[in-house]
């Protein structure tokens, strides 16, 4: 064999390997990346029916009036 084709096999040898550990370095951290869209304090405020009702209605008056002091969001939080 020449010793070209050696020094080829292994360039794209070292190229996929480098890749490859990029590749895998990015999975690992996709893994060990937790995205919360909702926090555990919004879920439990979710299952409360009362709440939920009166977030609601916080929520409608800040669209009317476009001041959330004027909501009174903070006693349903």
């Amino acid at each position: 064999m020449p010793r070209s084709f050696i020094k080829k096999s292994f360039k794209v040898i070292g190229i996929l390997a480098f890749f490859e550990s990029i590749l895998s370095t990015s999975k690992d951290i996709e893994k060990k990346t937790e995205t919360e869209i909702i926090s555990a304090e919004v879920l439990e405020l979710l299952k409360d029916k009362v709440k939920t009702e009166k977030l609601n209605k916080a929520v409608e008056k800040y669209q009317e009036s476009n001041k959330w002091e004027e909501t009174e969001l903070n006693t349903v939080l």
